[in-house]
């Protein structure tokens, strides 16, 4: 399915697809804890365990929060590839000599049923989502090889470009589709991330440390919250609440005790890496670079890959995931 060093009317066209098929079988039938997927195509990859899972329960509830991150980061590279950054119409109106297009298409072949402990108002949230996204995204890879195979064959020359044309378009939809997909799994995810949470740190080794990483994702949270306004996002709030982040992340630094001696790499990476480094010191870096209220209006945008998106997944994504895994393994 792919196609290379194409040179229809003296232009480069390279467009490229790549499938892959994600696996996500009933929980409860697994043999032994753990999330996995695994290519169409030889050499299947595999998701090493989870250490310790104690219920079928949370296994489903594991198995839900990987769903909605492969399908949130396919969405996202479906957005970028198919929509913001898509040049079949540069090309085919010459404004582009070359015209390159890598999709890697990820979708589930079948989804398993949501985990029963999903409250009833979350699982109408979900379930519509995760089935427009996988069904989006599968689609998405079909209307692309045709439109590789269209090109390949050169029909441009006998229609005028009118069926690519029309392939595109449906490429564009998708693509910004996608986009509103992403946002809604990453509020589903978080959003479920916080009850499971809840629930289950009762049982936590080192409550005082759970409890440190879970009020401080609650403050990284109206940072996500502020930024998900984009255009009409408020500077000086920001400026306020990267501020108290900031400070936070020095405090944490200097006095929190299991950061102190031999961190866990969980602890570690949650305050050191995602805290400090990839929330706190990225946004003040964006903010001073954003001086104008034209650069700031560019920097806020709503679209795919941009810097707003990447910081928000980090709080609404990588600190709850970070929590969970802590939970599950606190050594």
């Amino acid at each position: 399915m792919a196609i290379r060093n194409l040179w229809p009317m003296g232009r480069i066209c390279g467009l490229m697809l790549a499938g892959m098929a994600l696996g996500a079988g009933p929980a409860a039938a697994e043999s032994a804890p753990g999330l996995r997927y695994a290519q169409a195509a030889p050499g299947a990859i595999t998701r090493p365990a989870v250490p310790t899972v104690p219920s079928v329960e949370q296994r489903q509830e594991d198995q839900l929060f990987e769903i909605l991150r492969e399908l949130s980061n396919a969405c996202g590279n479906a957005a970028w590839t198919l929509w913001r950054s898509n040049s079949y119409d540069d090309w085919r109106n010459r404004r582009a000599r070359v015209l390159s297009m890598h999709y890697s298409v990820r979708s589930y072949e079948s989804l398993p049923p949501l985990p029963a402990s999903l409250p009833e108002a979350l699982k109408l949230k979900a379930e519509p989502a995760i089935k427009s996204a996988n069904e989006t995204l599968a689609a998405s890879g079909d209307v692309f090889k045709e439109l590789s195979t269209y090109i390949n064959a050169k029909d441009y020359e006998d229609d005028k470009f009118k069926k690519g044309d029309e392939l595109n378009a449906k490429l564009l939809a998708a693509g910004k589709r996608c986009h509103q997909l992403e946002a809604e799994l990453m509020d589903i995810y978080r959003e479920f991330a916080a009850l499971a949470i809840e629930r289950r740190k009762a049982g936590a080794a080192r409550p005082e440390i759970v409890a440190a990483m879970i009020g401080d994702w609650q403050k990284a949270s109206a940072l996500s919250r502020e930024l998900g306004r984009y255009e009409t996002a408020d500077r000086a709030t920001l400026e306020g609440l990267v501020r108290d982040l900031s400070a936070l992340s020095d405090e944490r630094k200097a006095n929190f005790e299991p950061l102190k001696q031999t961190p866990q790499a969980i602890v570690k990476r949650f305050y050191e890496t995602t805290l400090q480094d990839d929330i706190a010191a990225k946004m003040r870096r964006l903010l001073r670079e954003a001086k104008t209220p034209k650069a700031f209006k560019e920097l806020a945008q709503d679209r795919p890959r941009s810097e707003f998106w990447t910081v928000r997944r980090e709080i609404d994504y990588a600190m709850p995931d970070a929590i969970l895994s802590y939970l599950r393994n606190p050594g």
